[in-house]
Parts: C-alpha cells; sequence; structure tokens
C-alpha cells in the first residue's frame, strides 16, 4: 500500500492547526477514507494488485480503484489544504505570516503536482511506468520550504516564556511565582 495516502489528510490537518481554523465536520473525518482505503488495500487487490522491480526501485502494480482513491484520500484533502492557506493569505498580519503561508503553498503544491504526474499520471495513465516516481523526493524539498518557514519565518513559535505558561496552567500542583525580593508575583 502506497504510505502517501494518508499524507494529504496530514497536511490539511498541519494546515487546519496553522490557520487555527474552525473544526468541522470535514477535519473530523479527515483520517478515515486513508485508513478504509489501507483497509481495501490490505485484503483486495482493488488499490495494489502486485509489484516489481524497476532500474530505480521497486514499484507498486496499480488496481482498478488505485488512481480514483489515491486522488481521494491523498490529493482532494492536500488541494484543499493549499486553497485553505492561499485564501488566508488576505487575513495575514505581517509580513512573516504571509512568507510562511507562501512557503507552504509552493512546497506542497509543488509536491502534489509533481507527486500526481511522476506517480500517477506517467506511468499508469500514460504506460511509462519505469519513469522515476518523484514524489518521495519531492517530500524531501517540501521539508526544506518547510524547515524555512519554522527557522527563518517563526511558523511555529515556541518560546520559553509559553512553554513555562502553559506549564503552570496545566499542573494539578501549588505553585508560587515570586520575584527577586520573594514577592509573589503570580500563583494557581
Amino acid at each position: 500500500m502506497p504510505g502517501y495516502l494518508f499524507l494529504g489528510s496530514c497536511l490539511a490537518y498541519f494546515v487546519y492547526q496553522m490557520l487555527e481554523h474552525p473544526k468541522g465536520t470535514y477535519y473530523k473525518i479527515l483520517f478515515i477514507p486513508p485508513v478504509i482505503v489501507t483497509l481495501i488495500g490490505w485484503f483486495t487487490p482493488l488499490i495494489t494488485s502486485g509489484y516489481h522491480a524497476t532500474t530505480w526501485g521497486i514499484i507498486h502494480e496499480p488496481g482498478p480503484m488505485f488512481i480514483p482513491l489515491t486522488l481521494l484520500c491523498s490529493g482532494l484533502p492536500a488541494e484543499v489544504a493549499i486553497i485553505m492557506t492561499f485564501r488566508s493569505l488576505k487575513t495575514c498580519r505581517n509580513k512573516a505570516e504571509r512568507t510562511q503561508r507562501h512557503l507552504v503553498i509552493w512546497g506542497s503544491a509543488v509536491v502534489l503536482h509533481v507527486g500526481i504526474f511522476t506517480n500517477m499520471l506517467l506511468p499508469h495513465v500514460f504506460g511509462q511506468a519505469d519513469f522515476i516516481q518523484l514524489a518521495s523526493c519531492f517530500c524531501t524539498i517540501f521539508a526544506l520550504f518547510l524547515f524555512f518557514a519554522v527557522s527563518r519565518f517563526d511558523l511555529i513559535p515556541i518560546t520559553l516564556e509559553a512553554v513555562i505558561k502553559d506549564l503552570f496552567d496545566s499542573t494539578r500542583q501549588g505553585v508560587a511565582v515570586v520575584d527577586e525580593l520573594e514577592n509573589v508575583v503570580q500563583f494557581n
């Protein structure tokens, strides 16, 4: 079973979190289709009917439902995530946030569209079965886009103060914070 069935749902989940988007029904069922398709693939030849070696690795032979179910499970959620991120550009609070979102859009769009072309269309629609499949390689490029979004543009803002506040708010123990003069500044 191709592992990338879950990538679109993972990207959509990430985008929901990044945008702090309201979590409706679509969000709640994101992972159900890939789980069902994976189970179908494990027990029937509808998704993957076999495997064969190529000069660059092992390629799976698609079953009759491979393309539509892969597009449903991976392509559709990824495309929705890209569109959600694109639409959110209008509400960016600053240039860094806009740059973060551009990096997520470009990284995920490149991976999605190159992956669909090289892993699905070329081998299974156009009959170029021995053409190298680049989706995995381009996931590394997406990781670089995310690395720049996180490291240079603070996509995931984790500060010491935020961690301490979370620990302070979530502990069940009594905690008192005192200043250098031993005056109580805060307690839970």
